[in-house]
C-alpha cells in the first residue's frame, strides 16, 4: 500500500432496479442509508449509492476490514471520510460526472480528485476561474482550449478538495501556469508545501486530475461494477 495510489472507476447504474437498489441500500448502515435516501431525486439517490460502495469497495480492498466495521461520513464542506477515522491511516476522495464514479485512495497524504465530462463552454467564461498567466497560456493555445480549460478546472478542484475547502475566490491563486502537455504527472509548491499532480483524459471525453502531498510512485486505475 505504502506509495501507492489507487483509483476506482464505477459506472453509475441509472436504471437499477428497486428490488437491486433497495438490496445494495440494506448492506449500509442506517445513517449511510438515511443519508442517500433523502436526496433530491432518483438520479442523485443512484450517483450517491453508488459514491459509497465505491468508497466502500476501496477501503475495504486496501486496509482488509470488513463494512461493518466503519462508516462514511462528510464534514461541513462534504469531504468525506471513516468514523471512526482514528483506526484507520488512509486518506480518500471521490468525485463524479455525468455517469462516472472516481475514488482516489492512499495512505499517509492528503488527497483529493476530480472528474468532469468534457463539454462545449464558452471559453471567455474561463477567464472568470484562472489565473492571468493561466488565461495567456489557454488564449494561446490554437487548438483544444476547452479540453485545456477542463485540464486547469479539475486539477484546482482536486486541490481544493485535498485540504478540505471549496473552490471559492482563491481560484485564481491557486496558478499552474504554462502547463506542458506531454508530462501528466508533475510537482509544484503551493503556499509553501510541495503538492505532486496527476491529469489524464478519462473514458475519451472526461478530464480526471489528482492532486497529493506526497510524491506519485505508482497509480493503478481499478474497475468496480457492483450495481
Amino acid at each position: 500500500m505504502q506509495d501507492n495510489i489507487f483509483i476506482y472507476t464505477a459506472k453509475i447504474n441509472f436504471n437499477i432496479s428497486d428490488i437491486d437498489f433497495q438490496e445494495a441500500l440494506n448492506s449500509l448502515s442506517k445513517e449511510e442509508q438515511n443519508s442517500i435516501i433523502k436526496k433530491r431525486d432518483y438520479k442523485s439517490r443512484c450517483e450517491s449509492l453508488t459514491s459509497v460502495l465505491t468508497i466502500k469497495k476501496a477501503i475495504k480492498d486496501v486496509l482488509g476490514v470488513t463494512g461493518s466495521c466503519f462508516q462514511i461520513k462528510r464534514t461541513v464542506m462534504n469531504r468525506p471520510y471513516i468514523e471512526p477515522n482514528r483506526k484507520f491511516n488512509i486518506d480518500f476522495n471521490v468525485s463524479h460526472s455525468r455517469e462516472w464514479v472516481v475514488c482516489a485512495i492512499s495512505s499517509m497524504c492528503k488527497i483529493g480528485i476530480d472528474i468532469e465530462e468534457i463539454l462545449p463552454i464558452d471559453i471567455n467564461i474561463a477567464k472568470e476561474f484562472l489565473s492571468n498567466e493561466e488565461w495567456k497560456f489557454l488564449i494561446g493555445c490554437k487548438e483544444e482550449r476547452v479540453k485545456l480549460f477542463y485540464k486547469f478546472w479539475t486539477l484546482k478542484e482536486s486541490f481544493f478538495k485535498a485540504v478540505g475547502i471549496g473552490i471559492n475566490d482563491l481560484i485564481k491563486e491557486v496558478n499552474f501556469g504554462r502547463l506542458d502537455n506531454k508530462k501528466n504527472i508533475f510537482e509544484k509548491e503551493i503556499n509553501r508545501d510541495i503538492w505532486n499532480f496527476y491529469n489524464t483524459t478519462f473514458n475519451k471525453n472526461y478530464a480526471l486530475s489528482l492532486s497529493i502531498n506526497k510524491p506519485i510512485k505508482s497509480i493503478k486505475f481499478i474497475s468496480y461494477n457492483e450495481l
